[in-house]
């Protein structure tokens, strides 16, 4: 099992979570896959469960949001 180690690079407003293989065999592409490969992959995405409960969920979220409007939450 090859040794990877992970980084956490924080700025301001973002996070950069990047892991790093030990094993020099074990080749990174820089090169980006066709745009035909990322519809296919959005379009699988979103007939995923995962994507379908996020998307049920969001009403929900949308209402919490509304109730707590008003609310004092930071003391």
């Amino acid at each position: 099992m090859p040794h990877r180690k992970t980084i956490i690079k924080k700025g301001v407003g973002y996070k950069i979570l990047m892991t790093i293989s030990q094993n020099p065999s074990e080749k990174i592409s820089l090169i980006m896959k066709s745009e035909g490969h990322y519809k296919k992959a959005a379009e699988s995405y979103r007939r995923s469960e995962q994507y379908i409960n996020m998307i049920n969920l969001y009403p929900i979220l949308q209402n919490t949001l509304i109730d707590c409007k008003n609310e004092n939450l930071i003391e």
